[in-house]
């Protein structure tokens, strides 16, 4: 890949990132608000984002930094899932719920090799 098209990609996903910070912080604005679902998207997506950009930058340590915070956002998500799950929550859900975080989990043990 050409200096040109790496520059390209890197500007790309910093915008990614950038807004995906900002959508995390009006998500925790309504959270506070009472008026967004528990379910951590928002984290998660922010994560990923950050992710790709380390991963392109060639930044390990940062990869390592957001796959740990990817885990932890699915960590909290499957913890209120949990908490929820008597009242709203099909069994189904909460195992999709854990297959996202053991394959973050798995992710983050592939990065610190």
């Amino acid at each position: 890949m050409n200096f040109r098209t790496r520059s390209k990609i890197i500007a790309k996903l910093s915008e990614i990132v950038a807004i995906r910070e900002r959508l995390f912080q009006s998500y925790e604005l309504l959270l506070g608000a009472g008026r967004a679902p528990v379910d951590g998207s928002a984290a998660i997506d922010l994560a990923e984002a950050r992710i790709e950009l380390a991963r392109e930058r060639g930044h390990k340590e940062d990869v390592i930094g957001a796959l740990k915070d990817l885990v932890a956002a699915q960590e909290r998500r499957l913890k209120s899932l949990q908490d929820l799950l008597k009242d709203r929550f099909a069994p189904a859900d909460l195992e999709k719920v854990k297959v996202a975080l053991l394959e973050a989990e798995v992710r983050l043990l592939r990065e610190q090799k």
